[in-house]
């Protein structure tokens, strides 16, 4: 479990180096830390302040479906989390409530799917989510004791596997 005082430093070490990192790339923006409500994740949400961006600057910034938000967010992980012992700490970068109407759709795809593997009875595949939205949905099913979930393939190609858990 992460202390106060070091979910503090982390947090504060993410928003200095995206701060830094958007500056290096054209974007300068003023990034806000979010702290996760739920502690057991240990992160935070680092906020890029949208508000001096044309929708063009969004636009570039999210990137087709997300891939250069989802980018920047796994380049932050990896570069953040490479001094620590463990991968224990997880920054999550939002820009435009991208993140929050994306876990919308997530949620909307999970619950196709439960609907799908309770009355057909067969595998339902999700394609076309990031390394993070699998997690995201892995999570999600946790609440359902009678799903199971599995990821196959390999990138770019992997893609979430859910179906019901067979009876032992």
């Amino acid at each position: 479990m992460i202390t106060e005082p070091e979910l503090r430093s982390q947090s504060e070490l993410g928003e200095k180096w995206l701060t830094q990192l958007l500056e290096m790339l054209g974007y300068p923006a003023v990034v806000n830390i979010a702290n996760e409500e739920d502690n057991s994740r240990c992160g935070c949400s680092l906020v890029i302040d949208h508000s001096n961006f044309s929708p063009h600057q969004i636009q570039a910034l999210t990137g087709a479906d997300g891939v250069t938000i989802d980018a920047l967010q796994h380049l932050a992980n990896t570069c953040l989390n490479a001094h620590l012992s463990s991968s224990g700490f997880f920054y999550v970068i939002e820009l435009n409530d991208y993140r929050k109407e994306r876990q919308v759709v997530l949620e909307k795809i999970a619950q196709e799917a439960i609907a799908y593997v309770t009355a057909h009875q067969e595998d339902y595949s999700i394609k076309n989510l990031s390394a993070a939205e699998r997690r995201q949905i892995h999570m999600f099913f946790e609440d359902y004791p009678h799903i199971e979930t599995f990821s196959e393939g390999k990138e770019p190609s992997r893609f979430l596997v859910v179906r019901l858990k067979k009876s032992e």
